[in-house]
């Protein structure tokens, strides 16, 4: 099978991560119910890709703090009562690299009361390399 063009995967990984947060925004997505948080914290949400595919990532587990989400059939995650303030973000998928891996440094997302925060990424497929960042 051909690689695909990592930049055209971008831009779909972008352009769903959009779609994503727009729904969030709107009250449809996943659920938080929406931009919505309750006073323990925010909302965390986002797409869990495959870097060598672009095809989504379902049952991935997504962990910002100490709050969790399974990603869905469409690699989708929304992450409810995310404490406030810098959470580590971490996330694990059989067949998949951990993210981040060992030995790199833990990956932070500064999380606002009262918001939604859309946090996407690719991951590798265990056994294979990053694709170059753009």
């Amino acid at each position: 099978m051909k690689p695909r063009n990592p930049q055209i995967l971008l831009r779909v990984f972008v352009l769903c991560s959009a779609l994503i947060l727009a729904i969030a925004g709107c009250g449809g997505g996943g659920s938080g119910g929406g931009a919505e948080a309750g006073p323990r914290g925010a909302t965390v949400t986002g797409l869990v890709l495959d870097a060598a595919t672009g095809a989504p990532v379902a049952g991935a587990v997504v962990i910002v703090g100490t709050a969790s989400d399974v990603t869905d059939d469409v690699g989708a995650y929304t992450v409810t009562n995310v404490p406030t303030g810098e959470q580590e973000f971490r996330t694990t998928a059989a067949g998949y690299a951990e993210f981040p891996e060992d030995g790199v440094p833990a990956f932070y997302v500064t999380v606002v009361p009262g918001t939604t925060t859309l946090e996407s990424l690719l991951l590798v497929p265990e056994g294979q390399t990053p694709p170059p960042v753009p």
